[in-house]
């Protein structure tokens, strides 16, 4: 089943998006390739393959301040150098295993905080993040973001691919701790 200690991301997160412009010869694609560095926060962006303009910035501000490994997910959105952009794919398979794995070890924390509520007759609702608990409807599709992938409309993809928001199942998961904290103080901790 896995554990519930967090697992070390990899030195880079990459993930892939892309934008149409218009210009005076027609509609141009735009591709961009978001590079996060884990150990000290810095991205790279790499546009266009044809020109191999490369960027490199400290960091990137998010909602919550700095963006961080639990902010990139494929389906996130961020502010780039005054374009907003929504990361389309994972640009390589340690990315998406990451974010992945990542995932369920917080959905496992989640369901372990959960049972011990229930223990208690607690019910949880609605999370402060939006999803619905133990349900875990909190990715890309079913908030309807485009996730790169070409799908009949309306379709539900349940496929893997690593859209799943971290930080959001992250703050749930805090959210229910300080209710476990509640009934059992030292046991809050999962």
């Amino acid at each position: 089943m896995g554990g519930f200690e967090p697992i070390p991301p990899p030195r880079t997160l990459n993930f892939l998006s892309w934008w149409h412009e218009t210009t005076a010869k027609g509609s141009v694609r735009r591709d961009l390739r978001l590079s996060y560095d884990t150990t000290d926060g810095s991205v790279t962006l790499g546009l266009d393959k044809k020109t191999a303009t490369l960027y490199r910035l400290s960091h990137l501000e998010g909602r919550y301040g700095p963006v961080g490994p639990f902010d990139l997910y494929v389906g996130a959105a961020l502010e780039v150098l005054g374009r907003r952009l929504t990361l389309k794919q994972t640009a390589d398979l340690a990315t998406k295993t990451w974010v992945e794995a990542e995932a369920a070890r917080l959905r496992r924390v989640q369901e372990r905080l959960l049972d011990e509520l229930r223990t208690y007759g607690r019910e949880v609702g609605n999370l402060p993040g939006g999803g619905v608990a133990g349900s875990h409807r909190t990715t890309s599709a079913s908030w309807g973001l485009d996730t790169g992938r070409r799908r009949v409309q309306n379709a539900v993809d349940r496929r893997r691919n690593a859209s799943d928001p971290l930080r959001k199942l992250a703050r749930d998961n805090e959210f229910l701790r300080l209710q476990v904290a509640e009934y059992r103080p030292v046991h809050g901790d999962v």
